[in-house]
């Protein structure tokens, strides 16, 4: 535009990152009861929900749906809501200055001093330490 000539070849623009949206993030599953409670535990893991909770929304006994649950999926009903929580720690950890304290309130964990040890056992990294790193690349 100023009389100078694009440099030949394309142009290459890195991304800012990947957002994974609920519609993207699917689980085929033939069972009516585990896809109820999985997506239940991915839009409200944060919000407190428990494994408890899922029993009053889904139409089985606790027992019956944590064993297909695990039947399905390999794990229990609470491995599953804190997976939810630890990857929104994560996301919130590399792309927010929110303190951590914040962070864990936002996640579904009642204390800071709780996500600190399940974010460990987790990732491998503390949440500073993962903040670092995030921040660093």
């Amino acid at each position: 535009m100023r009389g100078t000539r694009e440099a030949a070849g394309p142009r290459l623009v890195a991304p800012m990152g990947v957002v994974t949206r609920l519609s993207t993030d699917v689980l085929a599953t033939g069972d009516r009861q585990v896809a109820a409670a999985l997506r239940l535990i991915r839009e409200q893991a944060c919000a407190g929900l428990t494994a408890g909770d899922l029993v009053t929304r889904v139409p089985v006994s606790h027992s019956v749906l944590q064993r297909r649950f695990r039947k399905e999926l390999g794990r229990s009903l609470q491995e599953e809501i804190i997976n939810v929580r630890v990857k929104r720690a994560r996301q919130l950890l590399a792309e927010t200055e929110l303190p951590l304290a914040e962070v864990a309130e936002r996640c579904g964990f009642k204390h800071q001093e709780y996500l600190g040890p399940i974010f460990k056992a987790r990732t491998g990294q503390t949440p500073a330490q993962y903040r670092r790193n995030a921040f660093s690349r």
